[in-house]
C-alpha cells in the first residue's frame, strides 16, 4: 500500500511538470521559471534536457494561453522517455487514440506533431489552429484585393 502511494504521488509530481495546452503564462513560469527566450508571442523555456516553446494567443475566453507547445529533446532517448509524459500531460481529461502505425495519436481538441529528425513533439489545439488559418486566410485576401485594385483600368 504504502509503495502503491509512492508511486500515484511521483506520477502526480512527473505529469505535473510539463506545460500544458490551454495554460497562462504564470502557470508555464510557475512550473519552469523565468523564460529563456521571448519574443512577442512565444516564450521558451529550458527544463534538464528539453526546451519548451510556447506559443500564447488570446483564446476565445479573452484569456492569453498556451495554444502550441513544442517541447525540444537533447536526445532521442530523452524524446523516447518522454513521450507517454506529454501525452498525458496534454490530455485535457481526454484519451488520444492511434490512428494507424506510421500516424500520431490524436484527441478532440488537438493535433500531434512528432518530428524524431529533430527530437521534437509538438502539440496545437484545434482553437489555435483556427486562429492560425484565419490569419492566413486574412493576409491572403487582404494580397487578392490589392492585386485586384492594382489591374483595375487595365
Amino acid at each position: 500500500m504504502k509503495h502503491t502511494i509512492c508511486f500515484m504521488v511521483a506520477v502526480m509530481l512527473t505529469s505535473s511538470a510539463w506545460a500544458r495546452l490551454g495554460e497562462t503564462e504564470a502557470e508555464a513560469r510557475q512550473r519552469y521559471g523565468d523564460p529563456v527566450y521571448v519574443s512577442r508571442e512565444t516564450r521558451t523555456y529550458r527544463k534538464n534536457d528539453i526546451a519548451i516553446e510556447a506559443t500564447y494567443f488570446t483564446s476565445k475566453s479573452g484569456t492569453n494561453v498556451i495554444g502550441m507547445i513544442k517541447y525540444w529533446f537533447d536526445s532521442t532517448a530523452a524524446l523516447d522517455a518522454g513521450g507517454e509524459r506529454l501525452l498525458d500531460a496534454n490530455s485535457e481529461g481526454q484519451k488520444w487514440t492511434k490512428a494507424g502505425p506510421d500516424r500520431p495519436p490524436t484527441r478532440k481538441g488537438a493535433v500531434l506533431r512528432v518530428s524524431v529528425v529533430e527530437n521534437s513533439v509538438c502539440f496545437i489545439s484545434d482553437e489555435y489552429q483556427a486562429y492560425i488559418d484565419k490569419i492566413a486566410a486574412d493576409k491572403k485576401a487582404k494580397e487578392n484585393s490589392k492585386n485586384k485594385k492594382a489591374t483595375e483600368g487595365f
